[in-house]
């Protein structure tokens, strides 16, 4: 079975997870088994393991983005590997035929990985105010505008590229379904 792995990348309120929203669905639609893998995922899960130990309100999907970050910092020295293992067993492991990541941010140990394993690389970019005021708008429990855990990804070689500056919702899905057809 032909497995179709992508990457969709850029900064924090870019647009990556609505994007992979609309490949999902466009996925879907073609009756291919879709599953999103975040390498974050262990980072998620001690951050609300975290605030319900503490006993605070959190909202599911919420970010602690400082918390988050802290985490994965001391993760990779504690671990450098250990998030992208994680990640590639759950890949290895998946009998979907789509694989979407939306949240690769190491230049140095992550990006390599996913490269080698076949990845196909979407960036996703927007003009800066546009990045600021969705950064603003979102329910996250702290923002970090410019994170140290992105330096590196503007030196990711990618494949595709969507800028998602100006773009309605209707023209951000004919755009995407579009690229998705050339992707086999």
């Amino acid at each position: 079975m032909l497995i179709i792995k992508l990457v969709i990348f850029g900064q924090s309120g870019s647009g990556k997870s609505t994007i992979a929203r609309i490949v999902q669905n466009y996925y879907e639609k073609q009756r291919k088994t879709v599953q999103v893998v975040k390498l974050a995922s262990p980072l998620y899960e001690i951050q609300n393991h975290v605030y319900k130990k503490l006993l605070l309100p959190y909202k599911e999907g919420a970010q602690d983005q400082i918390l988050l970050e802290n985490l994965a910092t001391n993760i990779r020295r504690i671990s450098p590997n250990y998030l992208v293992e994680t990640f590639m067993e759950k890949v290895n492991n998946s009998e979907a035929n789509v694989i979407i990541n939306d949240d690769l941010r190491d230049y140095h140990t992550d990006y390599p990985r996913l490269t080698d394993s076949g990845f196909i690389f979407i960036k996703v970019s927007c003009k800066e105010e546009i990045r600021q005021s969705r950064l603003k708008s979102r329910d996250d429990l702290s923002i970090v505008q410019n994170s140290k855990t992105t330096k590196g990804i503007q030196d990711f070689l990618y494949h595709y590229h969507i800028d998602n500056s100006n773009l309605s919702l209707l023209q951000l899905e004919s755009s995407i379904s579009d690229m998705l057809e050339g992707i086999k």
